[in-house]
């Protein structure tokens, strides 16, 4: 799963810069390494409440339901998010999307 090409919808790409784009794809690598993956991967973005040294954060939470996984990161952000964003992975290809998009 997730091995094959990689797609970002439109409006997945005009919220994400390309850094956090490639993080997104990033924690489905990483989470790969640690469970079975589903083929939804749901990552929920929200402004951190803290801030370190001044600089405004973005709290990334993503997780999947079966088998049960769940990772937090925190980065730092110039304008954080509030939307949620789905990886669907279809056996061929996976596609990066907003959540109103799918």
């Amino acid at each position: 799963m997730f091995n094959g090409k990689k797609y970002v919808t439109r409006g997945a790409r005009e919220k994400l810069h390309r850094l956090l784009e490639m993080l997104l794809w990033d924690l489905v690598e990483l989470a790969r390494h640690e469970t079975e993956l589903d083929h939804l991967q749901v990552f929920e973005l929200k402004p951190a409440e803290e801030e370190v040294e001044g600089r405004r954060l973005q709290r990334i939470r993503h997780f999947q339901e079966k088998p049960r996984y769940e990772r937090e990161v925190l980065i730092s952000e110039e304008e954080p998010l509030s939307q949620r964003f789905y990886i669907i992975d279809s056996g061929e290809y996976s596609t990066l999307l907003l959540s109103r998009e799918y």
